[in-house]
């Protein structure tokens, strides 16, 4: 049921809005990319105890142009995406293949433009030549989560570390950069992301 070449105008706003991830990071992502828990991130040099059967995104600088160091991250899988059938889809790939072969390596601002026409083809903000309406960019689904992450009172050092944002200017912040496990990060970040589907 995923063949279609236009599979990706459906899973990249789910992603998106479900992630917290940046564009560029999603459509770089490759099959090795989406591990499960107890599976660690390769760039990890600590033991995370988190339990099994988290699915979780490895954000890692293997061809993917990190923002900064702390894009560097993994995020957990809202179980939304696993019961629509995102670990499905992704099955049929090889570990380094791209799980959007249109995308995968085509540059950052070439993916927006094509999600912008995307969204004005159905309808979704602001049209061509128009003066007024939301001007929705694919980045608008990291400021809804952030704004969710705030109103769900989710721990800022939580919310920044799914986010990829670096600690800020708080010196225990520093010390503890991505100190949170796998499961933490699903429990009190991911999990109060619910938009009633």
């Amino acid at each position: 049921p995923w063949t279609s070449l236009r599979v990706h105008y459906f899973w990249l706003p789910l992603i998106g809005l479900f992630t917290v991830a940046r564009l560029d990071e999603i459509v770089r992502l490759q099959r090795r990319d989406i591990k499960q828990t107890p599976e660690m991130p390769a760039w990890s040099k600590k033991k995370d105890n988190s339990r099994h059967g988290i699915w979780y995104m490895d954000i890692t600088a293997s061809e993917k142009g990190l923002k900064n160091k702390a894009s560097h991250r993994v995020i957990p899988l809202h179980p939304y995406l696993i019961a629509i059938g995102l670990i499905e889809y992704i099955s049929d790939f090889e570990p380094d293949e791209f799980i959007f072969p249109h995308y995968g390596k085509m540059k950052y601002t070439k993916a927006s433009d094509m999600f912008r026409d995307y969204r004005r083809a159905v309808g979704v903000g602001r049209q061509e030549n128009e003066d007024t309406g939301e001007d929705l960019v694919f980045h608008t689904f990291r400021h809804t989560l952030a704004d969710t992450f705030k109103g769900r009172f989710v721990p800022d050092t939580v919310s920044r570390e799914i986010m990829g944002h670096s600690p800020g200017k708080d010196v225990h912040a520093n010390t503890y950069e991505k100190n949170h496990s796998i499961d933490t990060l699903f429990d009190k970040g991911i999990m109060v992301l619910d938009y009633y589907v």
